[in-house]
């Protein structure tokens, strides 16, 4: 009888783990891949399609995404961890470091953004200064809250500013902004 229960049990140990090797049908051959890059681009919410430093990854609700030190945006900095398969990586983990950095060869050499920090022309902005502004290739939102420094120069299309704030999605949020 223990002689049975022992090859019964082998039997299925083999078969669980050889199904392990297989997820949705699909064989899971792939070669570990960990590295830090900038969030080049990424989906509206956090599953889907993304680009770190030219690498296109995959998130699915499996990955685990912690945002402890700052939240998933264009210009992040971060770890991720995952499977490459075909040129694409399948992540498995990401975590967002400090720090970060907007990427964006189409707004010239005048543009800055680091550690929530961006500088630039003014492209647009509303008359009464609070909505939208556009600053170089960048929304930025402006509202009541945020301190407007005019100290060495005004506001007006066209005028070089430095901003403080933060990502969220495709909006940079100004906390303050100084005229240059």
């Amino acid at each position: 009888m223990n002689r049975n229960l022992i090859i019964a049990l082998s039997i299925m140990m083999t078969l669980s783990i050889s199904g392990l090797s297989y997820a949705g049908g699909e064989e899971q051959r792939g070669k570990w891949n960990a590295f830090y890059g900038y969030v080049e681009k990424m989906p509206i919410g956090l599953y889907g399609t993304w680009i770190f430093n030219g690498r296109t990854v995959r998130v699915s609700p499996q990955t685990r995404v912690k945002q402890i030190h700052g939240l998933a945006t264009p210009g992040s900095y971060a770890e991720i961890m995952g499977i490459s398969r075909g040129g694409i990586i399948y992540a498995t983990y990401i975590e967002i470091e400090p720090g970060g950095k907007f990427l964006d060869a189409n707004l010239g050499s005048d543009h800055r953004h680091e550690n929530g920090n961006l500088s630039g022309t003014i492209k647009e902005l509303p008359q009464s200064k609070i909505g939208h502004w556009k600053i170089d290739g960048h929304r930025v939102l402006v509202d009541k809250r945020t301190q407007i420094e005019e100290t060495q120069g005004q506001v007006l299309e066209g005028a070089g500013v430095s901003v403080e704030g933060y990502y969220r999605n495709s909006t940079f949020y100004a906390q303050l902004v100084e005229v240059k």
